[in-house]
């Protein structure tokens, strides 16, 4: 993601709606997960830091670390301070091997020339038994200017983030489309009525339609976590984990 973008995303992931459901379901996950006290947490390409700060304030006690490969997204992440920022790609991660108990990934396979070898090394950083948090951009056929302008190389069907977790070598926990709800207004967006102005959509609307598209995204949420499944959605949300026995990596 572009410097420009990256002030955007600065300027509007604290209270734009998608970032705050987004930070919901990564917390509720992370919950599921029973993380035990002072566990290392990793966000994998963490951008300018908000899923971070979402994380910080759900449990102070986390152990918080972020890797982005921008150098200005890192420099305005270390600047919100409570957690320690490393420049670097999700597809080299600088730490050790069985560093963290979770990694959380949001909005970052998209972006990456080899998905693959991104999940492989937060598999290598993961203990065993650790959990992988990944959200992405699904369906191909909504790519538009927008996956443009944040500079994306693909949006993801279910099967193929299907398997590229498991041939990374994750036991794949849930794997479900969300934005099912307002699937609509994103093909009028951005397939009828597209921006005009070279900017994507991160940017914060007005105050009622920002609470009004949340609502309906929190209801969503709500109703997936009671049990529905919803067949189709603008993203792919999954949970993994990384088996206690050493599992062999598939080649693709």
């Amino acid at each position: 993601m572009n410097a420009a973008e990256q002030a955007r995303l600065a300027r509007a992931e604290d209270r734009l709606w998608y970032s705050r459901i987004l930070r919901e379901r990564v917390r509720h996950a992370c919950g599921e997960a029973s993380l035990p006290n002072g566990a290392s947490v990793l966000d994998a390409g963490c951008g300018t830091g908000g899923l971070l700060r979402g994380l910080a304030a759900w449990r102070a006690d986390l152990r918080l670390h972020g890797v982005d490969l921008s150098p200005e997204a890192c420099e305005h992440a270390r600047a919100q301070g409570g957690a320690e920022i490393r420049e670097g790609s999700i597809e080299e991660l600088p730490y050790e091997d069985a560093r963290f108990r979770a990694i959380v990934s949001t909005d970052v396979l998209t972006q990456v020339e080899s998905p693959l070898l991104a999940l492989v090394e937060c598999f290598r950083c993961l203990e065993p038994g650790g959990w992988l948090v990944v959200n992405s951009a699904a369906l191909p056929w909504l790519w538009s200017y927008h996956d443009e302008r944040v500079q994306s190389l693909r949006r993801f069907r279910t099967r193929e983030l299907r398997t590229l977790i498991r041939q990374a070598g994750f036991e794949l926990r849930a794997l479900t489309h969300w934005n099912c709800l307002l699937l609509p207004l994103a093909v009028l967006r951005r397939k009828v009525f597209p921006r005009g102005d070279g900017a994507s959509d991160v940017s914060v609307p007005p105050a009622p339609i920002n609470a009004a598209l949340g609502g309906v995204a929190r209801l969503e949420h709500l109703l997936g976590r009671a049990g529905l499944r919803y067949p189709i959605g603008s993203s792919l949300f999954a949970v993994a984990r990384r088996p206690m026995r050493r599992t062999r990596v598939h080649e693709s």
